[in-house]
């Protein structure tokens, strides 16, 4: 998963309490065969269980493609015939609506001057904002955030290399407020936008002891610069919703959003698309005789 698969550290944690829970119940049950030997017949009790849980339907499909997942390894790795898990049918996925801030709101958080000022001095308040800037300018995951380096910034061409899941690279456009935010708090910090040579493979963002910022630091930014702003539901995740959905409520193509997002399947894109009926309803209401 880390190796060849590139995922996130919260991913991997994830599959692997997955795979504890299997593990504790084939210990069980499995009479003392080797995981190898799962069939699918001894993994039909353990699916109908974990449908009895009450679990969100996203964290049922998790724990069903670990298995998936896990067993398809063995099989690439000549250590399992077949797949129990061939044949079985997965729950359909759970088509929610993403959250995410209006145009206004958003703009009322970017604009918000200094928002880690009070805890932690010029520096902390100029990253903070500079990486609240740059989630909403780039609709970059918080995984993806953390992992940049200052030489992932080409600010001449405007945008931002990221290597996404599955070691996807990607290039994804940054703006000048963004730009800005980061050419001030990189000043603060003695290194140029752009700087190459040793500084480029410097973190983008860090903490005060010059390591790498991790994911729940980040997270606490983003939150703390969403209460100050009055937007107390204001996450990393949101602001990736809030990019997608403002560029395809303002005329970007799907395929571009899919893009930038660095999504595998344009089917993942396409849940923004419900946020494009309040620009339809306008053109129709304008347009339609009767209306």
């Amino acid at each position: 998963m880390r190796g060849e698969r590139n995922l996130s550290e919260a991913t991997r944690r994830a599959y692997r309490a997955d795979l504890a829970l299997f593990a504790d119940y084939w210990r069980t049950e499995g009479g003392n065969r080797p995981v190898e030997e799962t069939d699918r017949a001894s993994l039909r009790p353990y699916l109908a269980r974990l449908g009895e849980r009450d679990w969100r339907r996203a964290t049922l499909l998790r724990k069903y493609e670990s298995l998936w997942s896990f067993f398809r390894f063995l099989g690439r790795k000549g250590l399992s015939r077949n797949s129990p898990t061939d044949g079985l049918t997965r729950p359909k996925p759970e088509r929610r609506v993403p959250l995410f801030l209006g145009e206004g709101d958003a703009a009322r958080m970017m604009t918000l001057r200094d928002p880690g000022r009070r805890c932690g001095g010029a520096l902390r308040s100029a990253r903070d904002a500079a990486l609240v800037e740059l989630l909403y300018s780039s609709g970059l995951r918080a995984g993806e955030m953390v992992a940049l380096n200052v030489g992932s910034l080409d600010p001449w061409e405007g945008a931002v290399r990221v290597f996404g899941k599955g070691s996807r690279e990607r290039l994804v456009p940054v703006g000048e407020s963004a730009l800005n935010r980061l050419r001030a708090y990189l000043k603060l910090r003695g290194i140029g936008l752009g700087a190459g040579g040793a500084e480029s493979a410097n973190p983008l963002f860090s903490g005060p002891s010059g390591k790498r910022l991790d994911v729940r630091t980040l997270r606490r930014a983003v939150k703390n610069a969403g209460r100050a702003a009055g937007l107390p539901q204001a996450y990393p995740h949101v602001l990736r919703h809030s990019f997608a959905t403002h560029l395809l409520n303002r005329g970007c193509d799907l395929r571009s959003v899919q893009e930038m997002l660095g999504h595998k399947n344009l089917s993942t894109t396409q849940i923004y698309t419900h946020v494009t009926t309040e620009r339809l309803r306008e053109v129709y209401t304008k347009a339609h005789p009767r209306a």
